[in-house]
Parts: C-alpha cells; sequence; structure tokens
C-alpha cells in the first residue's frame, strides 16, 4: 500500500459562510489549532465543518471531493484544525472566513504503532498552527516513512502560504493565525485545570480593572483637569 493510499492533507479555505456561522469565525469558539470535524453535506455538494460543540462554521470545497466522501464514508481516521480567520474591509457585509487544515489516513485495525505515530504528528500539526506557524501537511513517500519510523516526531518540511492576497489595496485583514494568551487561558480553563481556572479569572478582572482605570482617568481628565 502506498503512502497516497493510505495519508492525505491539505489546506481548504471555508469559503462560503452564514452571518451566525461567521460570528462563531470570529468568537472564542474557533481558536487556532482546535480539532474540528468534517461532515459531506449532500444539499450543498460540499463538506460543512463543525466546532468541537458541533455547531456549523462554514463550507469548503475540495477539488477532490470524491475521494474525501469516500474516505468519510469508510471510517478513516479525520484530523482537522482550524488553521486562520480572516475577513476582507472590501465586502460590503464584512463576513469572516476561515480555514483548515484535513489529515486522513487508513489503517488496519493491528497498524496500531502506525496509527499512534500519525496521530502524535497531526497533534504536532496542530501546536505549530496554534503558535502561528503554516508546515506543509502533505508529505512524500519518504516523509511518510520519516513519519512512522520517529514516532511522530517528524518536523515538516516548508510553509504553506496564506491564501489570500497581503497587499494592502486587497483589503483582505488577517484576523487570528495563532494563538492569543486569552485563548490559551480560556482554552485551559475549559480543560478544567484549577491553576488555569484561576489565572483566567485574574487576567479577564485585570483587564476590567485597566478599562475602569483609563475610562476614570479620562473623564477626571476632561472635567477636572
Amino acid at each position: 500500500m502506498s503512502k497516497v493510499d493510505v495519508y492525505v492533507a491539505e489546506y481548504l479555505t471555508i469559503d462560503e459562510v452564514t452571518h451566525e456561522e461567521s460570528e462563531r469565525l470570529a468568537s472564542n469558539e474557533c481558536m487556532i489549532g482546535n480539532p474540528l470535524t468534517l461532515r459531506f453535506d449532500p444539499e450543498k455538494k460540499a463538506f460543512r465543518v463543525y466546532t468541537q460543540q458541533g455547531n456549523p462554521i462554514g463550507l469548503v470545497h475540495p477539488k477532490n471531493k470524491l475521494a474525501l466522501k469516500e474516505a468519510l464514508e469508510n471510517g478513516w481516521p479525520c484530523k482537522c484544525w482550524l488553521s486562520l480567520v480572516y475577513y476582507n474591509d472590501n465586502d460590503g457585509e464584512k463576513l469572516f472566513h476561515g480555514e483548515v487544515v484535513y489529515q486522513f489516513y487508513n489503517l488496519k485495525p493491528t497498524q496500531t504503532a502506525e496509527r499512534a505515530a500519525l496521530d502524535a504528528f497531526a497533534d504536532h500539526v496542530s501546536a505549530l498552527l496554534a503558535e502561528g506557524k503554516r508546515p506543509r501537511v502533505s508529505l512524500t513517500g519518504t516523509q511518510y516513512e520519516e513519519v512512522i519510523s520517529g514516532g511522530g516526531t517528524y518536523e515538516p518540511q516548508g510553509t504553506e502560504p496564506l491564501p489570500i492576497s497581503g497587499k494592502a489595496k486587497s483589503g483582505t485583514v488577517v484576523f487570528k493565525r495563532k494563538r492569543s494568551v486569552s485563548d490559551r487561558l480560556a482554552l485551559s480553563a475549559m480543560e478544567n485545570k484549577p491553576g488555569c481556572r484561576i489565572a483566567t479569572t485574574v487576567f479577564f478582572l485585570l483587564v476590567a480593572l485597566l478599562v475602569l482605570f483609563l475610562l476614570w482617568r479620562f473623564v477626571f481628565s476632561r472635567f477636572f483637569g
């Protein structure tokens, strides 16, 4: 069985969103590197992306649609991560769009070591995305063997370019490309880590106090300065 038969991965743009999905993409429910789910939507003949909470965030239209549909139907494991959120100032509706990374692999139940290596590699890709990096996720036959032999510790080669124009006149603005400090604190709190829950509470309390302090200074300088 060749690498092409067992592993397929690429970046896909979330190019069709509703207003509700756009708002969700901009929220803390959608953090860079977070796991997502792909499901085929027969009505749209495309794949809808869902958050961990089961909420939709838009449609993707892969070129290899039939192959991915078959992979899902056959029960291939699919790792999917959020890699980017952006919007366009020239768009009258100013809807948020996004981008995901998917990694499909097909292994026999007895190939437990291979499965563990690919799971570890996929988790490493998620961590790199959270740091704002854009690793290439497609693999050559040799690279695939390195992933397996190294137990998933393989370091991806190359960087994936942004799917949007970086020119100022394009009007495209990157909204999220890595996890913020508040994202990390919120994520730790959601994972029920007591220390992080306390840190999160303190962080947002300090932010609130800072806002109140700045507001007080503004009012004081305006009326009593």
